[in-house]
């Protein structure tokens, strides 16, 4: 039933009930009468908690399409620039070394939480589920609005912790996806099983050759490697006040925003700078065999058409090209003149590149004010993750600027595993030592 329907019914059981004590003549109650008010009782709460579920339906569907706008970065409107990720639905990149099954990677136009087969017990509704109300119970102890069924399952038994269904885990992570940079530059998502997973990675190209009649064919073999996701440990910590705690819905929404924008940023920065070191992922710019220049000026038109060319060299598609940096370098593009001081204009390899700016690439790479620029085919960036997630909720705890009991707040604790790798690493390009003085 629709909201307005809810409600509808509602009123008129109201109305119904004020009838039926309205006629009462002050006569001893009867087995009848008290059978008939508790039936319209009954009917009351049901209304009441059906109407809930549908205001928090509702209200989820709409904050759902809210953080699947890329609203937590700049992204410039370069009227020649598309700035939006590659289509696809799933493509087949490769077999599982351990058991010989298909892997298969996902852009941004297909949702994780689409493909999930998971079935709650008992018949029970994907939205009869919320973050909301798990995190509530974790947090306050107060499982009201979880169905018992639900809150055995994500109980880790003796741990504190509490595992998200998979629905609701993919929903974060989809909410994630949609604010990362790499994502929406083309990056694929790989759903990881375990926590590691192996597939063969294309490191050059083989070459053609002609032959005359009777000569041997001269040999030219593709270059493979085994590529390795192994999903590392990335922690979320939010703090927020108690009495957000006290509203399942408001809880939700809250949670949702903080997790996916914490995660989406450091999945850029690891994506584009991770070096690999100590439990973290290893990317684009520590990973051998890519393309890469140390540029020691401020970035022109002519350097980013250099780059575009060693990319065109490598065989990358020219429709599947973008380029992510920070705030400082896109001003400086930006703010490009010619000789008479006029604004100069975007070549066509500027224009035909799509464009992102992202504010986890620091400034400070280099000597004094440099930063680095990424260009690449970021569909053949893969990101394994591990597709259910866990929350734990503590009431007293204490870092360098807060203390949670001091402060009264609640903070939750989130893990996500994931890694990264470079499918293709010949058709990346990272600009170092870019000058922004």
């Amino acid at each position: 039933m629709q909201l307005f329907e809810l409600y509808d019914e509602r009123e008129k059981l109201v109305k119904a009930q004020t009838e039926f004590w309205d006629a009462w003549n002050g006569e001893p109650i009867t087995g009848e009468m008290k059978q008939k008010e508790g039936k319209m009782e009954q009917r009351f709460d049901e209304l009441t908690l059906a109407i809930e579920r549908q205001k928090r339906l509702e209200i989820r569907n709409a904050e759902e399409e809210r953080l699947n706008r890329p609203v937590n970065r700049i992204n410039p409107p370069y009227p020649n620039s598309r700035g939006t990720a590659n289509a696809g639905t799933g493509a087949v990149i490769g077999r599982d070394a351990s058991n010989g099954q298909e892997v298969r990677a996902y852009d941004n136009s297909v949702k994780l939480a689409g493909l999930s087969t998971f079935e709650y017990p008992g018949g029970i509704r994907n939205d009869e589920v919320t973050l909301g109300a798990i995190a509530r119970g974790a947090g306050t102890a107060n499982w009201s609005d979880v169905l018992p069924e639900v809150r055995t399952m994500t109980t880790a038994s003796g741990s504190g912790s509490y595992l998200i269904p998979a629905p609701l885990s993919l929903n974060l992570i989809d909410a994630a996806r949609a604010k990362a940079r790499v994502f929406q530059a083309g990056a694929q998502a790989i759903p990881m099983e375990n926590g590691t997973l192996k597939i063969a990675r294309l490191d050059s190209d083989p070459t053609a050759f002609h032959r005359a009649e009777s000569a041997a064919i001269t040999a030219s073999d593709p270059t493979f490697t085994q590529a390795s996701l192994e999903a590392k440990t990335m922690g979320i910590l939010v703090k927020l006040p108690r009495e957000l705690w006290d509203d399942s819905v408001i809880l939700e929404n809250a949670l949702t925003d903080s997790i996916s924008t914490a995660a989406a940023n450091r999945m850029d920065y690891e994506a584009l700078l991770g070096d690999g070191t100590g439990s973290t992922p290893t990317g684009i710019a520590s990973t051998g065999s890519i393309l890469t220049a140390a540029l020691g000026t401020t970035p022109t038109y002519a350097t980013f058409r250099t780059a575009m060319a060693a990319l065109l060299d490598a065989n990358a598609d020219p429709d599947k090209l973008s380029a992510i940096y920070n705030s400082s370098v896109w001003a400086i593009y930006d703010g490009l003149q010619d000789g008479a001081q006029n604004p100069q204009a975007a070549p066509y390899s500027w224009q035909r590149a799509k464009h992102f700016v992202s504010n986890q690439i620091p400034s400070t790479l280099g000597t004094g004010a440099q930063t680095d620029i990424f260009l690449g085919q970021f569909d053949h960036l893969g990101i394994g993750i591990r597709t259910n997630l866990e929350l734990r909720a503590f009431e007293a705890g204490s870092d360098a600027s807060t203390d949670a009991v001091a402060n009264f707040e609640i903070w939750l604790r989130a893990i996500v595993r994931y890694d990264i790798v470079l499918l293709r690493p010949g058709l990346f390009y990272c600009q170092t030592g870019v000058d922004l003085s």
